[in-house]
């Protein structure tokens, strides 16, 4: 009589002679069946009730300790052995790229609306905020590695891991929204300091045309087909932010000094314009979008919460220094981009210099976070090995939708806090807060206090995202659509 192989007969036939290693064993692993193990227990097998539940209980040992060995190689294995992944210090310098340069330059705009008190303790509560995003993330990829049973590649494999393929989908929708919108406000910024700087240097364009010199500076960067093949460009991205910062603060040293600056909010900051003010500090903190590609990139992912702890450092830091010296010194008129206002530099070239190196600056967070979203359409447009000429046409084809909807935004801040309220705070709080209930909860890891902790996240992220949802778009109300729409 011949009997069917079961669970754990199944799963020790699948693993090689080098996976057994992995777990002390350096014998290949023989096929098992009811020939090999006759005590296994098939209904109506044995006689004997007693042994029959014996050998049923037996049997249920073995099909656990198969499950915890499975669980093993997907929580240490995939997480610890990729030789070409990329180390914990790249990451974190990739993290650092993405997010610095968008927005470290609305900081004295920010705290100037905000006061110094509020203004420095949301910047504090955000990178405080985004360390527990990136090490909620951090636990969530292991746990969804043991759901899976491999190294999760997307943000939407953390939403399979969690609540299937509706949830993957849903999750996809917000990251790849996210990060679409997050490309259209660096295609605007980086078009608005090449205008300047090709002013300065005597030519005459206008902002369509810059739009369309951006597409151009950025096209070739996205050919690369995976995210570890632009790691260098993080260092890059970070030493061109360094030289920003260092004329920005060389330019504050020539300014006078500003005494109408205010500790509490200021008397003529609305409500609707402070709470616009949080969400674009909150979006300098927000690339949660690609950090489990960047993790699942890594050599080991566990070690990603030193990359965001690291991170959230050299941003908080970043963040203090320009927004404390900009209001301090500017005052209450501080402008959303300082490098931008032409009438309060008193050196052109050291204007102009910014301007370039910010353009550099942000086009490598540019290439980062398109990537990402050319590989997903990659995986469901394209063939598993695209043609070279297959992925340059797709890459053109996204560009072009940045370079519409950069064309038709009429406030960048308003854009970024709309963006930051709704889409980034779903990624931010949101989203890791519910997968780690979801995923650490099935697998008997979450502890009490964890589990009040992230009940208070949801609850808070909700009400905060409902308050400055409704301010971005009342300010986006009263913008002038019509002076964006394809200006020169």
């Amino acid at each position: 009589m011949e009997h069917e192989k079961t669970g754990p007969d199944v799963a020790q036939t699948a693993f090689s002679t080098h996976e057994y290693a992995e777990f002390g064993s350096t014998e290949h692993p023989t096929p098992t069946s009811a020939h090999t193990l006759p005590h296994v227990s098939v209904v109506g097998m044995y006689d004997n009730d007693d042994y029959a539940e014996e050998c049923s209980n037996e049997y249920a040992n073995v099909e656990d300790s198969t499950e915890k060995l499975l669980k093993a190689k997907s929580g240490l294995d995939p997480l610890a052995d990729d030789a070409s992944g990329m180390s914990w210090q790249a990451a974190g310098t990739m993290v650092a790229a993405i997010i610095v340069g968008v927005a470290v330059l609305g900081m004295p705009q920010a705290v100037s609306r905000l006061g110094w008190v509020l203004g420095f303790i949301v910047i504090l509560l955000f990178a405080g905020l985004e360390v527990f995003s990136g090490i909620a993330l951090t636990v969530v990829f292991k746990a969804a590695s043991i759901t899976l049973n491999r190294r999760p590649h997307s943000f939407g494999d953390l939403g399979l891991a969690a609540y299937g393929h509706r949830g993957q989908q849903i999750v996809q929708y917000v990251q790849f929204a996210q990060l679409w919108a997050y490309c259209v406000v660096v295609q605007y910024i980086a078009s608005k300091n090449l205008t300047y700087v090709i002013r300065a240097a005597g030519g005459g364009t206008c902002t369509v045309g810059t739009q369309a010199m951006v597409v151009l500076l950025v096209l070739p960067a996205l050919q690369l087909q995976r995210l570890r093949e632009a790691a260098f460009l993080a260092v890059f991205g970070v030493a061109t932010i360094s030289i920003v910062l260092i004329l920005y603060f060389s330019q504050m040293a020539t300014e006078t000094g500003h005494s109408l600056t205010d500790v509490d909010i200021p008397h003529s900051t609305t409500a609707t314009d402070s709470l616009v003010e949080i969400m674009v500090i909150a979006f300098a903190y927000q690339g949660q979008a690609v950090f489990p590609e960047i993790q699942s990139e890594m050599k080991r992912p566990a070690d990603f919460r030193k990359s965001i702890i690291g991170a959230s450092i050299f941003l908080t830091s970043v963040y203090l220094l320009v927004g404390g010296f900009g209001y301090g010194v500017i005052g209450p008129d501080a402008p959303m981009l300082y490098t931008w206002d032409e009438t309060k530099n008193p050196s052109q070239s050291r204007t102009t210099a910014a301007c370039a190196f910010l353009v550099a600056h942000v086009l490598v967070a540019y290439v980062i976070n398109a990537s990402v979203i050319n590989q997903a359409l990659a995986r469901r447009f394209l063939p598993p090995a695209p043609s070279r000429l297959q992925w340059l046409c797709m890459t053109v084809a996204t560009e072009c939708t940045y370079f519409l909807a950069a064309n038709v935004v009429p406030s960048v801040t308003d854009w970024m806090a709309l963006l930051s309220a709704t889409l980034g705070m779903t990624l931010m709080l949101t989203m890791p807060a519910a997968f780690a209930l979801k995923l650490r909860g099935s697998l008997g890891q979450l502890m009490p206090h964890e589990r009040e902790l992230y009940h208070v996240i949801l609850g808070c992220s909700g009400v905060l995202m409902v308050a400055t949802t409704f301010a971005a778009f009342y300010q986006l109300s009263t913008a002038n659509w019509d002076a964006a729409v394809f200006q020169c």
